[in-house]
């Protein structure tokens, strides 16, 4: 049953038209950027372009924010079209019904985020200065900035169900996001800041690539620590998104 949930989630989401514009906007910005270095490869400022790690940290951080706008939607959408209680009048739980949308909005993101950042390495390949990242450094890159969708994703999603508000739920993660480092280093002083779940989302602090991260973890971080207090974030936000949603009425 978990498995049609799946299906059902993967239709609606490949029949959005913005989310095939999203992508095509994005492939696009790739290409021109690449196109513009190609052109103009004996000027100073495009032959010595990182374009590479440029462009797929650009990337990363736009597919970021819109990953938020799909993790508000995909609730918030059932809610507003009043949708939301023909697919609780199958024989499947509602904890089933979220976490369907949940798997799916990661799924969809995390091929969004491969596929272009693939496109960037390719396209960087034909750049007058060339690629100034592995094929290895960009999928470590790739993978270090998941966590941080992932998080931001399921806490769109909480909020969604907690105030069927697709503003809102869009609005917080992505404030959250900008402010959340600047939270860390206010409270850096402070022996608790290390168990505040911002510090822990770019786990390329502990990679001693140069290129990457740098091996920048502070003094008592470490990597059992962010991956236990990370899974203890994401399952809370998770288990009382599920919770609230077995409390709400459905009109």
């Amino acid at each position: 049953m978990f498995k049609n949930l799946l299906i059902n989630e993967w239709i609606k989401i490949s029949k959005r038209k913005s989310n095939r514009v999203f992508a095509i906007i994005m492939a696009a910005f790739i290409l021109l950027i690449g196109l513009l270095s190609v052109l103009f490869r004996h000027n100073t400022f495009f032959k010595e372009m990182p374009y590479t790690s440029l462009t797929v940290g650009i990337v990363l951080s736009v597919v970021q924010f819109y990953a938020i706008v799909i993790g508000a939607a995909v609730m918030s959408n059932e809610f507003k079209d009043s949708t939301m209680k023909h697919l609780l009048v199958k024989p499947v739980s509602r904890a089933s019904v979220l976490l369907s949308k949940l798997c799916m909005v990661i799924f969809v993101i995390i091929g969004l985020s491969v596929i272009l950042s693939l496109l960037s390495y390719l396209v960087g390949m034909i750049t007058p200065g060339g690629n100034d990242l592995t094929f290895v450094e960009v999928s470590k890159m790739v993978g270090y900035g998941l966590p941080s969708v992932i998080f931001f994703v399921t806490v769109a999603i909480f909020i969604s169900v907690l105030l069927k508000a697709p503003s809102l739920a869009i609005v917080i993660p992505i404030v959250g996001s900008f402010i959340g480092t600047t939270i860390t280093f206010m409270l850096a002083k402070y022996d608790f800041y290390k168990y505040i779940i911002f510090a822990h989302l770019d786990p390329s602090m502990y990679d001693s690539d140069k290129n990457i991260g740098g091996g920048q973890a502070p003094d008592g971080f470490t990597p059992g620590l962010t991956i236990v207090l990370y899974v203890v974030y994401c399952a809370a936000f998770i288990a009382l998104s599920v919770w609230v949603f077995r409390k709400k009425e459905i009109n």
